[in-house]
């Protein structure tokens, strides 16, 4: 994300008009490049909506299919209950995985679930101890064959598996 315009291989989408979701690139050019999503108050911006996926959200296509890893970091850690952030992999709107951390009570948490057929399941929500994470987090996810493995790390080099393998 390191440039001025978003990648013509990522697609912003906020699915709740009149939702007022945003993005934003700034720092083109740097190594501290980042893409700030907006989700204002007043609109419901949940991932598993009454709707579906009603989060903005920037959207990459892959289809290679296969084995893979997908890392995210994020330069912020939830402080307030309303707060999340996390990585979703999408087969299509009714059919998608997700691995997120928010904070509850004052405690940053580990959640992951899946949708599927439109259904959503809990796959696990955990702490995650003081500590693990700084002031900002990432998040991993490793797909190998039918095998989904959740990790988490506070510098992206040492990751800590909060969950998994999960069969999908």
């Amino acid at each position: 994300f390191n440039q001025c315009v978003l990648n013509p291989l990522w697609t912003f989408v906020d699915p709740t008009p009149p939702g007022g979701g945003t993005f934003a690139l700034s720092g083109a050019g740097t190594g501290e490049a980042v893409l700030q999503l907006t989700a204002p108050d007043g609109v419901e911006h949940n991932a598993w909506g009454t709707t579906g996926n009603e989060a903005p959200r920037v959207m990459q296509s892959f289809t290679g299919g296969g084995d893979f890893i997908l890392q995210a970091k994020f330069n912020t850690v939830p402080v307030a209950g309303v707060h999340d952030e996390g990585v979703i992999v999408e087969q299509d709107a009714d059919n998608w995985i997700r691995l997120d951390v928010f904070n509850s009570a004052g405690t940053l948490r580990a959640f992951a679930g899946k949708t599927i057929a439109g259904a959503n399941t809990t796959l696990f929500n955990v702490s995650i101890p003081a500590g693990d994470v700084g002031t900002e987090v990432y998040l991993q996810i490793t797909r190998s064959g039918d095998d989904w493995t959740f990790e988490y790390s506070k510098d992206g080099g040492t990751w800590i598996v909060v969950g998994g393998p999960v069969t999908q």
